[in-house]
């Protein structure tokens, strides 16, 4: 699936990459980035949430849908499919 999307760029500020909604997921492995950000795993992909410490302790138990971008995130020249976060909300 991230392949097919990431197929469909080029993608800037005319194109930018399409959101995804996914539903009814479990959050794991939460863990806070230098006190602001929260890194955690959907599945086996990791996600990052910028500036979204605040909601560390709600995303300990439940469910919850998820918005955000896949991305390649070529950090340090290694390539790895990573979900960037828009919103949160319980299911």
């Amino acid at each position: 699936l991230a392949h097919q999307i990431l197929n469909l760029g080029p993608y800037g500020k005319d194109n930018p990459l399409p959101l995804l909604w996914i539903r009814g997921v479990k959050l794991h492995k939460i863990q806070r980035l230098k006190e602001k950000h929260l890194k955690f795993l959907i599945g086996k992909c990791e996600a990052l949430w910028w500036n979204a410490a605040e909601h560390f302790h709600r995303l300990q138990k439940g469910s919850f849908d998820v918005v955000g971008r896949l991305e390649i995130d070529r950090y340090r020249r290694r390539n790895r499919l990573r979900f960037f976060i828009e919103d949160v909300k319980e299911s």
